[in-house]
């Protein structure tokens, strides 16, 4: 282990964004896996989880059976529903369905989780997390 203080470091301006903060996708990327293995980062692999600053997720063990165990949602994609701070209510739930009635027909598990999946691709996490709590 190695344990160090920082005294200087040279950033290329070239990987820096518009806030002066470096910018992944300006980035080559390596990183070692162990033994010989290697692996390279590529624009198409990196994506953003937003964490919450000033409150806590509710965190994996409180999402419903039916979502953690889900064969469509990844990883990532339960992790943007366990950062919000708690589940959406049934008003909540109820209001969505009004907003989108394409979804209130929606019967089948594995389709509303690929509409779901979809939903949270576009950031749309409580509307996600509304959809994949109708008719639970």
């Amino acid at each position: 282990i190695v344990i160090a203080e920082i005294v200087l470091m040279h950033i290329d301006e070239k990987v820096l964004d518009a806030d002066g903060k470096i910018d992944p996708y300006k980035m080559d990327y390596v990183s070692r896996m162990g033994g010989n293995y290697y692996s390279r980062v590529i624009p198409e692999s990196i994506f953003e989880l937003v964490q919450p600053k000033d409150t806590m997720g509710m965190g994996m063990d409180q999402l419903p059976a039916h979502i953690k165990n889900s064969s469509i949602l990844t990883g990532n994609q339960l992790g943007a529903l366990a950062n919000l701070e708690s589940m959406p209510t049934q008003e909540a739930v109820d209001a969505f369905l009004r907003e989108h009635p394409e979804y209130a027909a929606m019967h089948d598990a594995v389709a509303k989780h690929t509409a779901a999946a979809a939903l949270l691709d576009k950031g749309e996490v409580t509307a996600a997390f509304c959809l994949l709590l109708t008719s639970i």
